[in-house]
């Protein structure tokens, strides 16, 4: 009589049989069965074998049905545990509330109503370029045609502000702040404008309530990672009425109602 191992053994041959389908590979260091050596009684699909027919017909073959398993037994352990995914590192860099104060504005100046920003990120840029992504705060509209420039307590920046901070490597920035109404609904609007033209993404500001109810999604080596960002008020401003959603205020329901998705 069979043994317990080598009767599943055949039942697992049999079962492959009917199925039309093998999973089992010839070690190389196995001699190669004789195929006829494996073939299958006439009739076995639709039949039931009792213990003593399937030890006349599968014990001359059990020695090569065992050696098959054996050899591949590692193929068959990754059909059971499929691999693990490989895990990939990224390096994520966040920057703080870029303000363009008086003195900031007045050193970048190059003439001509025209800035260059550039050099005052010279000394990070190293940092935030090698960084995966890279995340900046631009608390204060930006001017599209750099006309009605202002400070504290209202701002309005240079365009070229947007330039800079993507020559310096940052991939985008949060636009809710408390300055994100100084210039109005305009400003706001021209603002991400700007930052569209300079291939950096925003999030906290909007031109539509598609955008604002959406999430901006950064594309990493690794993860995708997603970017909310919210502004606790509007230096005693608001937004247009019906339009409240141009800027992103703190509720934290709404928050983790867009972080799920």
């Amino acid at each position: 009589m069979l043994s317990g191992l080598l009767f599943r053994y055949a039942l697992l041959v049999a079962a492959a049989a009917m199925s039309g389908v093998t999973a089992f590979n010839v070690s190389p260091a196995s001699p190669a069965p004789d195929p006829s050596d494996l073939s299958f009684p006439e009739g076995l699909v639709n039949s039931v074998l009792g213990p003593e027919e399937i030890e006349a017909e599968f014990l001359p073959r059990v020695g090569y049905i065992e050696n098959l398993l054996l050899a591949d037994k590692s193929f068959m352990r990754s059909m059971s545990s499929p691999p693990t995914p490989s895990k990939k590192n990224v390096s994520l860099a966040f920057a703080g509330d870029v303000l363009i104060h008086g003195n900031v504005r007045g050193g970048a100046l190059v003439g001509n109503n025209t800035y260059d920003f550039t050099p005052m990120f010279d000394p990070v840029a190293p940092v935030i370029s090698a960084a995966d992504l890279a995340i900046c705060h631009l608390e204060v509209p930006l001017s599209p045609d750099n006309t009605e420039l202002s400070t504290y307590p209202r701002f309005n920046a240079p365009r070229e502000t947007a330039t800079a901070l993507a020559e310096a490597g940052f991939d985008g920035c949060s636009t809710a702040s408390n300055h994100s109404m100084d210039k109005g609904a305009a400003g706001l609007i021209a603002t991400l404008d700007i930052l569209d033209e300079a291939g950096l993404g925003h999030a906290g500001t909007a031109r539509t309530p598609e955008e604002a109810a959406a999430a901006t999604f950064y594309e990493t080596a690794g993860p995708t990672v997603a970017h909310i960002a919210a502004t606790y008020w509007l230096n005693g401003l608001g937004t247009p009425e019906g339009k409240e959603w141009m800027a992103q205020r703190i509720d934290v329901e709404a928050i983790l109602e867009m972080a799920w998705g």
